[in-house]
């Protein structure tokens, strides 16, 4: 088709260059806010008026799996949401690699693109939001158990988990049936047992062996041998049941999300947490290779071009504008989404979501391979995650399938 834009910036500026219609199909979950997305579509649309955006909210949990049969039979959406990671690379067989339309300014504005562009160079999709995995506790339920704030130290969390048991208070909702919940500690533990060098490698070249994801593992038994975690969590599903019950106010604590979905906007809207929603980030561990406690923070969501697509860079324009500062400053505030692109400036108007996006400036945020994991190696942590949080499996048990897995899918 025709060039919709002479340099696709996705700045709004290309109404008028084209007379050729096209319409952009985009699928993805529901989250961030579908209401807000529909508006961003239209302001879009009036800017490109020959550009038409049909959106279509697919169920969020069969997602990758219905995204593994669009690819098999290339047939579907223009532009698809896939997590900001090497998890995309598993769908590159329908993926356009839009390296050409990247720009060093967009790769300097923008955060994400390194963790999905393979070592031979194709980009995979423009980075869209930003996310991680942050503590969240009820401030009420700590001052019932007499703790006057957030642990800083390891001990301290050892010690509030005592003192919540005795308080009668679960000290921190979990569930490991699904295997989800395993690797948001892992990436919040195993990651301090880690050198920067090795952290830097976890999109290109993770490694599956190294001692420090059976010293992350070790911990998380810490917690769950003090009885820190709900009662037969083996058994429990993160979503929705972990979930649910944390809302439920039924625990003190719970690893969730920054932003996006199960994160503190939704932690706020319920009952306990209206006033007594709280936020901190995991203190030092034993034998710590950090100075000081660090954000989990990196692109969350991706925009991928599908190569069946046959208004391409009508979709890559889309794609970049809605990476664009000025549509995250609009827009991501109101439905507590962090931006990707470094120069909007959302206002949260919540002082947990401050704190939080305060965090991401001050406490220096890394990535690591559990936030950054492909699809094929996931499957398989998610699979024995119960017998290696019950003590049934080390991390030795599997550490060769899931190399095998990462070294066979490498580009």
């Amino acid at each position: 088709m025709a060039s919709l834009t002479s340099a696709c910036t996705g700045s709004g500026d290309s109404e008028g260059e084209s007379s050729e219609k096209a319409t952009v199909v985009v699928w993805y979950w529901g989250t961030p806010d579908d209401k807000v997305m529909r508006q961003i579509d239209a302001d879009y649309m009036a800017a490109h008026p020959n550009v038409t955006i049909k959106r279509v909210v697919q169920p969020g949990t069969t997602f990758p799996t219905l995204m593994q049969s669009t690819v098999a039979a290339r047939k579907g959406p223009d532009l698809f949401a896939m997590y900001a990671s090497p998890f995309v690379f598993d769908y590159t067989a329908g993926v356009e690699g839009i390296e050409k339309y990247i720009t060093d300014k967009d790769k300097a504005e923008v955060i994400g693109y390194s963790q999905t562009t393979t070592k031979a160079g194709k980009a995979h999709g423009v980075p869209f939001d930003a996310n991680g995995n942050m503590m969240y506790y009820d401030k009420a339920k700590f001052d019932k158990a007499g703790i006057s704030g957030p642990p800083e130290t390891w001990d301290d969390m050892l010690q509030a988990c005592d003192k919540l048991n005795a308080a009668g208070i679960t000290p921190i909702q979990a569930g490991w049936k699904d295997g989800g919940y395993l690797e948001w500690w892992l990436s919040l533990l195993a990651v301090q047992y880690q050198t920067d060098a090795e952290t830097e490698k976890a999109v290109t070249d993770p490694d599956w062996k190294s001692p420090s994801l059976q010293k992350g593992l070790d911990r998380v038994r810490e917690l769950r041998d003090r009885d820190c975690f709900t009662p037969d969590a083996e058994s429990i599903p993160l979503f929705p049941d972990t979930v649910n019950s944390f809302k439920a106010g039924k625990a003190a604590m719970m690893v969730g999300l920054s932003a996006g979905d199960i994160h503190w906007k939704q932690f706020r809207e319920t009952k306990w947490g209206k006033d007594g929603l709280g936020a901190f980030l995991l203190p030092l561990v034993p034998g710590s290779e950090w100075d000081a406690p660090r954000v989990n923070y990196t692109a969350g969501t991706v925009w991928a071009v599908t190569k069946w697509s046959k208004h391409k860079e009508a979709a890559v324009d889309f794609a970049k504008y809605m990476a664009s500062a000025e549509v995250q400053t609009k827009y991501f505030g109101g439905m507590g989404a962090f931006p990707a692109n470094l120069k909007a400036t959302p206002e949260m108007g919540d002082d947990v979501g401050d704190q939080i996006l305060g965090y991401t400036k001050t406490n220096d945020p890394y990535g690591g391979q559990f936030s950054l994991i492909r699809g094929v190696v996931e499957a398989e942590v998610l699979k024995f995650a119960a017998a290696l949080v019950s003590g049934d499996k080390d991390w030795k048990d599997i550490e060769d399938s899931l190399q095998e897995k990462q070294d066979r899918g490498a580009e």
